[in-house]
Parts: structure tokens; sequence; C-alpha cells
């Protein structure tokens, strides 16, 4: 499943629309329950967006971005941060990785639930098909216009940015290895998997963590950040490292999400 937010000028006025469906409701309210989680029963099923019913849909295209929820996660989760990072003009798509999320709802009823994932090999797939999961929304969307309903050229595929959170971030890193489309990533707060620890890449990455999570405390970021050959920024200074290749943008600590997508797309043109 996959959602996508969309910037739109809304001539009228905007309606509340259900967060979720009620059976991930049901889901997520039972999970906070069994974790000892002390808020009333019911706290997802009150959550809304705010959408706008009709819009006038122009031909002005969009950079686009794929967002990768965290293992375990429902896309829905995210619909807020997606639905703010779309109103600065970007095309967002956001997907699920069935079998990997505690709860996948389609439109349907059919509910898909989460596989027992565990070990470091069962990381290791569950990331080969996450990545898959990326490249089959690419290709779908490149090869299918009207998808959504939307005018040909309102999704700009050729500008592309990955942004994934936890395990998305990982997913996001390994990603853009392969995909061509993809002219960068986002990790937030996500240790890394795969090929990315040991290959090298010219294309722009954020890594955001956080006290528990960076270089010195994750291997994974440490690894990952010995194959960097170009720039390197922090929030007090910038460093070349040998061998430098064409330019590479990590930073280290959190800056403006939306910021960091247009520098990316700026740099890979």
């Amino acid at each position: 499943m996959v959602t996508l937010y969309q910037p739109a000028t809304c001539p009228n006025h905007t309606i509340l629309t259900d967060y979720m469906p009620s059976g991930t409701t049901a889901a997520y309210d039972a999970l906070l329950v069994s974790m000892g989680v002390s808020v009333p029963y019911g706290t997802f099923s009150s959550f809304k967006l705010q959408t706008c019913p009709r819009f006038s849909l122009t031909a002005h295209s969009y950079p686009f971005v794929i967002f990768s929820p965290g293992m375990g996660d429902s896309r829905l989760l995210y619909g807020h941060l997606c639905q703010i990072i779309s109103m600065y003009g970007f095309s967002v798509i956001s997907i699920d990785h069935p079998y990997d999320a505690n709860i996948v709802e389609y439109p349907d009823g059919t509910i898909v639930t989460a596989a027992n994932i565990s070990g470091i090999d069962g990381l290791d797939e569950d990331l080969s098909v996450r990545v898959a999961d990326v490249s089959f929304v690419l290709e779908i969307v490149s090869s299918v216009s009207n998808l959504f309903g939307l005018p040909p050229s309102s999704i700009n595929i050729n500008k592309v940015v990955i942004l994934g959170h936890s395990f998305g971030g990982a997913t996001a890193a390994e990603a853009i290895l392969s995909d061509p489309p993809l002219a960068g990533g986002i990790n937030m707060d996500g240790s890394l998997f795969g090929q990315a620890l040991n290959t090298a890449d010219e294309k722009p990455f954020l890594l955001i963590g956080n006290a528990q999570k960076n270089q010195t405390n994750d291997p994974s970021w440490a690894a990952f950040w010995s194959e960097l050959n170009s720039w390197v920024r922090n929030s007090n200074s910038a460093s070349m490292p040998p061998n430098t290749a064409p330019p590479r943008i990590i930073l280290r600590l959190p800056t403006p999400l939306v910021s960091t997508l247009r520098a990316i797309l700026r740099l890979r043109g």
C-alpha cells in the first residue's frame, strides 16, 4: 500500500480525514496498551489529517520523495511528517513493506500482519525486499502516469530523493546504490546494513543521529562513514577526506529536512 501527499491550493475549506483506517487504529491502540503506555484506548482513532476535498490539478512538476518507515511500522504513522514535507512543494509517496509492517490494511478490509523477522540473515533478506519495494514503486509511478489520477507531468520521476526512519533509513542507503532515479537519501536515526557498509557512492546522503546514534557508538555508521570520499560537513566545520570524488554531503546533525531535500536535488541537478 502507498499514500500520495501532493501540494494543493484549497479554494474553499479543508476537511478532517481519518489518520488511519479502523483496523490499523485498533492494532496501534492495542499495541500501546500492551506496552503499558498510559493513554486512553481509542487515541489513534481520534487522530485526523487536514486535507483538501477539492482542488485544481495543474501541470506543475514537483520533485518526488519516497518515504520508507521503520521496521514494524505502518507508513500511516508518518502521515503528518509526509504532509508537512509535501506542503513545501514535494510529491511524497509513503510506502508499506508487507510482512515487515506490523499491520498493512487494504481497502477491502484485508489485513496482513508482520512475519517473524530476526537475526542478521532475516534483516538482510528484509532489507533486500524493502529495496525491491522501492524499485517497484519507482517503476510503477514512472510507467503509469495516471496512477493517482494526476496529470502525467505532476510528479518528476527524474528528481527523486528517498527518506527513511530507522530501518527505513537503512533502506534508503541501500536503495540509492541500485536505483539510478534516486538522487540521494536521508537516514533518520537508523543503523545501516548490507552493501552500503562497504560500497562508496557519489550521491548526497544525510545522516540524522542523536547522542545514542552516531558514528562513535554505532559501528554501522562508522563503517558507512569510512566509505565516504567527498565533502563532509557537520554543524561546526567542513573537511575533505582523502581521495575525494564528486561532491557528496553528509550532515552529522539534524537540519531542516526540506532544505536538505532541495540541496540534494540541486547537487544531482
